[in-house]
C-alpha cells in the first residue's frame, strides 16, 4: 500500500522535498506518528492534514493510492 504525501510552505522546506511516498500506513494517526519519528521537527509545528483536499479533524482510514497533504497555518490579508 502506497500513500503520496505532499508538503507545502515551511513544512516542505523542513522536510527538504515537496512530496514523498510512504508504505504500510493505514490511517492518518499512524501516518502522523511515522512522519514525526522520521522528521522530529514536525512535533513542534502546527499543521493540518488533508486527504484529497478535504481537511481531516479526526483519525481517517487511508487507502492505497491516497493523496495526503500537510498544510502549514494559513495567513492572509
Amino acid at each position: 500500500m502506497k500513500i503520496e504525501i505532499m508538503f507545502f510552505g515551511i513544512i516542505a522546506e523542513m522536510i527538504g522535498a515537496p512530496k514523498l511516498e510512504i508504505t504500510n500506513c493505514y490511517d492518518t494517526e499512524t501516518l502522523n506518528k511515522q512522519l514525526i519519528e522520521k522528521y522530529p521537527k514536525l512535533k513542534n509545528m502546527k499543521y493540518v492534514i488533508a486527504v484529497y483536499k478535504e481537511l481531516i479533524t479526526s483519525n481517517t482510514t487511508l487507502k492505497n493510492g491516497d493523496k495526503v497533504a500537510l498544510l502549514p497555518p494559513f495567513a492572509g490579508g
